[in-house]
């Protein structure tokens, strides 16, 4: 019997790149690459953990403009107050 494959952090992040990408289920993505569906949520894990969860800051510059009529705009402004438009 052959001895498992080690792979490094590096080499788990790059098949679940590939994996998000492909379209394919870790299930069938792990058949494919000949890896064990236990050690791709392992390492799916352990990488997420390790990535800093803090939310980037908006950037507002790749917000798109709208505009409102007035009743849209009174409307919005009725929520914004907390009373309920009937």
């Amino acid at each position: 019997m052959a001895s498992p494959v080690r792979r490094s952090p590096e080499q788990w992040q790059h098949h679940i790149n590939t994996q998000l990408s492909s379209g394919l289920g870790i299930k069938r993505y792990c058949q494919k690459h000949k890896l064990t569906p236990s050690n791709f949520y392992l390492w799916l894990e352990r990488l997420t953990e390790s990535v800093n969860t803090m939310p980037e800051p908006l950037n507002t510059q790749d917000w798109l403009p709208i505009s409102l009529d007035k009743s849209e705009a009174s409307f919005a402004q009725s929520w914004g107050s907390g009373d309920i438009p009937s």
